[in-house]
């Protein structure tokens, strides 16, 4: 780790004197002491590490992860350097020989074959989208959507359609379907009370490990050995029985009410 770092730091530097030789060239001076040139290459790489510091601490300011030139120019003005000044000084050193010796000089750049991008698996389509949709969208993207950019993603994912539930009109289906689903509830009704039958049963040993009578746990045992039988078919039926006692013993009422009624009318007529 030191290694990496001190080899790091002696190509800062290297790169710094370099920069500094150019410099004191370019002021005038045919010579410098190698003291002077590293002093003068320290001042560089700090200055450098304050600029960059100042920039990154305005693009933090802004909510953004990386510097852009807005951060770098208010960093610069923070150290007193106006960018019209720094414009001119570029202009001026165009014009000089190192610049057009460095101008001269190609630098080659080799352009990696694999694909940064991350690849995304294709949506599958909707089932209402025609071919002709399904066409567009592996098509070209348009030309403000940046390249780097992936596909658009397919139009079911995002476009609202009405749901219609398809009930079946033939009496014979939908009584099989009632039943398919009192079938159900049963079974879950009785998976219910076995998870409880369970829960009850540990609790009895439990008990017993802690020291109750054995009769009292064979009571217990006993109870639990009974699974409770759940018919969800015949508590509806149970229900519709006692809904249609009322009306039976409101017609005996109502008969009874008749006759005494008539009887009442023939003792007055006599």
């Amino acid at each position: 780790m030191h290694s990496n770092q001190s080899a790091e730091s002696a190509f800062v530097f290297t790169a710094n004197q370099k920069v500094v030789s150019l410099l004191v060239q370019e002021a005038g001076f045919q010579s410098a002491q190698a003291s002077a040139l590293d002093a003068l290459a320290d001042i560089l790489g700090l200055y450098l590490e304050r600029l960059l510091a100042i920039t990154h601490s305005y693009a933090d300011l802004a909510n953004r992860s990386r510097p852009n030139t807005h951060d770098l120019a208010h960093s610069l003005a923070d150290q007193g350097v106006a960018l019209a000044s720094l414009q001119q000084y570029v202009e001026r050193f165009k014009n000089t020989p190192m610049a057009k010796a460095a101008s001269s000089t190609t630098l080659r750049t080799e352009q990696s074959q694999t694909s940064t991008v991350e690849y995304i698996p294709q949506f599958l389509p909707s089932e209402d989208e025609d071919e002709d949709e399904d066409l567009e969208e592996t098509t070209e993207l348009p030309t403000y959507v940046p390249p780097h950019l992936p596909r658009f993603p397919s139009k079911h994912s995002f476009r609202q359609t009405p749901v219609y539930i398809q009930r079946p009109d033939d009496p014979q289906k939908v009584r099989e379907l009632n039943s398919q689903q009192s079938r159900t509830v049963e079974e879950n009704l009785k998976r219910l009370m076995s998870s409880e039958n369970q829960l009850a049963r540990r609790s009895t040993e439990k008990r017993s490990a802690n020291g109750y009578d054995e009769e009292d746990e064979d009571a217990v045992a006993a109870s639990m050995m009974m699974m409770p039988i759940v018919n969800y078919e015949s508590a509806m039926q149970r229900r519709k029985r006692v809904a249609k006692q009322p009306e039976y013993g409101n017609d005996i009422r109502n008969q009874e009410a008749s006759k005494r009624a008539k009887s009442n009318v023939g003792t007055v007529q006599s």
